[in-house]
């Protein structure tokens, strides 16, 4: 936005603010070569809310139709996983979750990414199932959680094997 753009629009909100009247508005800018115009917006200091996640959300319209963008937060683990220890032979299941915008996860072993096989399942998901565990299956475990907006490990869970 222009600065003459962007002095326009903080004194109309500065009127909207001392005399109680709404304004709409519209601005514009160049992406790519495409202009994209955000119109009639009515309280820019308002962020308009996705009903159905409850996030904040931007619309932005212009003549080729409207495309709602939902920004994305860095990833937070809100459960961790635990430490385990197990005889060989048995299986055990690491378990944490996440939350943020279009999670993708993948647990790591030693800081090394894991990949399912015939032992290992869940490897991109919030649940790692290990059967048939041997000695060299022992180490330390956790979660990475990523998105567009960055990624967040898990604490390390350490899996002890008798």
């Amino acid at each position: 936005m222009k600065p003459r753009n962007l002095l326009a629009t903080l004194l109309l909100l500065a009127l909207s603010s001392a005399t109680g009247l709404a304004f709409s508005f519209s601005f514009g800018f160049s992406a790519n070569g495409y202009l994209i115009v955000v119109s009639n917006v009515q309280d820019p200091l308002t962020p308009v809310v996705d009903p159905s996640t409850t996030q904040p959300v931007v619309i932005i319209n212009n003549t080729t139709g409207t495309v709602t963008v939902i920004p994305t937060s860095v990833p937070t683990i809100i459960g961790q996983p635990v430490s385990l220890t197990s005889t060989a032979g048995n299986s055990v299941v690491f378990v944490a979750s996440a939350k943020g915008g279009s999670l993708s996860y993948h647990w790591q072993k030693n800081g090394v990414n894991l990949a399912n096989s015939s032992r290992i399942s869940g490897a991109a998901s919030t649940t790692l199932h290990i059967a048939k565990l041997k000695s060299s299956d022992a180490g330390k475990y956790h979660l990475v959680a990523s998105n567009a907006s960055g990624h967040t490990s898990s604490h390390i869970a350490t899996l002890t094997v008798h």
